[in-house]
């Protein structure tokens, strides 16, 4: 017998026997395969009207983990195959650093550190401008050169307009607080070791000085003009300026890099595109270096949003590209073309000869094959390590005059601070490495002044 479900279905009910209505053709697994032949037999003798052959309502033949093969009790209804659903992807390959944020924050709270500078030196020149009419100063005293009662307070209210943007973008990313997204991590039983490591690293470089050809003096002295200032450059370079300086450097800027060259190193057509924009990069600088004129260089540092237009009007909508990735490249252009025309010759040298090298590197990597995962991750770790140093030694390249021997001598603690925070996973690490150097600095200088009471000697 049959009878007609709610849904128009008809259902096959042995007779004298009351079937209830079912929502239509239902499947259920039989897991043991030799049950496999009797389900054939009953629904071959169902579909030919074999009197008298029990009519099951339905059957599933289970073939494997992805197929299905459900026979309704219909005999009108064919073997209906039902699709299990796909297996969870793999989960891909887990980077060496993961930091919870990209390179677009890094642009904006480099844009925010700019506006921060310049903000701090409006307010400092302000209140020096008072202190200098109240004390009948010249007018011009601390900033026709900059003393460190002035430059120490630009850098101080700097520092904290960009700490605090950095903290309201930050906090809370993945539900952490900020010090636990920044990979704070303070050693707390192992404070000392690092400290002292930083009396260690000062030693050393101390040793290495004598090899390398260090200049008499450098810009950097001039700021010691007097006790008062000695002292405000020592609270300063040896409390304010190394935390500020890690969380820069190894907090913000050395996880993303790792991050991104990593999986660039593992693809050879992100190499050539990195490559690619690398060049643009170096040469965009050049052109940031050479201009002159305060209109010239306002509309030649533009140049790179007008030559986005077109590109986000042509590109916008493929894949790959959004407002917010054109955005990001010409302000990178921009950022470096206006630091470019800032810096002075030798130092921009160096950086533009680090940027052409590293564009043939690239360059000349894409040519290969891919690299396991493993080795484009450690591959990318090396170069953020040398990149993240390189841009710590460019800081103070324009303090140091320059003169390649002391920046070289920056560069290697860059690295020696770069390698503590990737073993160790801790940026209080590197900051207590960094202020055990620098208190080392400012102690022998100490020492060697007298008291700071005799800055004289130290050109000598």
């Amino acid at each position: 017998m049959s009878s007609t479900s709610d849904n128009g279905s008809e259902e096959l009910h042995p007779a004298g026997q009351t079937t209830p209505p079912t929502a239509g053709p239902l499947a259920t697994t039989v897991g043991a395969r030799e049950g496999s032949r009797d389900v054939l037999a009953e629904t071959a003798a169902v579909a030919s009207g074999a009197e008298g052959a029990a009519a099951p309502e339905f059957s599933v033949l289970d073939f494997g983990a992805t197929t299905a093969l459900a026979v309704a009790s219909d005999p009108q209804t064919a073997l209906v195959p039902v699709e299990a659903p796909p297996p969870p992807p793999p989960p891909g390959p887990v980077p060496l650093e993961d930091p919870a944020w990209g390179g677009r924050d890094l642009l904006l709270l480099l844009v925010v550190l700019v506006g921060a500078m310049f903000v701090a030196l409006v307010a400092t020149a302000a209140v020096r401008a008072a202190w200098n009419l109240a004390h009948q100063l010249p007018r011009d005293a601390g900033f026709a050169k900059p003393d460190a009662f002035t430059a120490i307070p630009v850098e101080a209210g700097a520092y904290a307009i960009f700490l605090l943007v950095a903290y309201l973008l930050l906090r809370q990313r993945r539900g952490l607080a900020f010090a636990e997204v920044l990979y704070w991590n303070f050693p707390a039983s192992r404070w000392w070791f690092f400290l002292g490591g930083g009396v260690v690293l000062a030693i050393a470089v101390g040793l290495l000085s004598r090899v390398f050809p260090i200049p008499k003096t450098v810009p950097l002295d001039d700021f010691f003009s007097s006790p008062a200032a000695a002292w405000l450059m020592a609270i300063f370079g040896v409390f304010v300026a190394p935390p500020v300086e890690e969380l820069i450097f190894r907090g913000l800027l050395y996880p993303v890099l790792v991050r991104w060259l990593g999986r660039t190193f593992a693809e050879p057509n992100r190499l050539r595109h990195a490559a690619l924009g690398m060049f643009v990069l170096a040469g965009w600088g050049v052109v940031g270096h050479a201009i002159t004129g305060a209109v010239n260089t306002a509309v030649v540092l533009l140049l790179p949003f007008f030559f986005a237009l077109p590109v986000a009007a042509f590109r916008i909508g493929k894949p790959g590209w959004n407002a917010l990735r054109v955005a990001t490249w010409a302000g990178t252009l921009l950022a470096w073309g206006a630091g470019a025309h800032a810096l002075a010759y030798r130092p921009f040298a160096m950086a533009s000869i680090l940027l052409f090298f590293g564009t043939a590197a690239l360059a000349a990597m894409s040519m290969n094959r891919a690299l396991p995962w493993r080795t484009a991750s450690l591959t990318g770790l090396a170069f953020a390590a040398v990149i993240t140093s390189a841009a710590f030694a460019l800081l103070h390249a324009e303090q140091l005059g320059g003169a390649w021997g002391p920046v070289a001598l920056i560069f290697f603690v860059g690295m020696v601070l770069t390698i503590v925070r990737a073993i160790t996973g801790s940026v209080a690490a590197s900051t207590l490495v960094h202020m055990g150097y620098n208190g080392s600095l400012f102690g022998m200088m100490y020492l060697a002044t007298s008291g700071f009471q005799h800055l004289e000697r130290l050109g000598k």
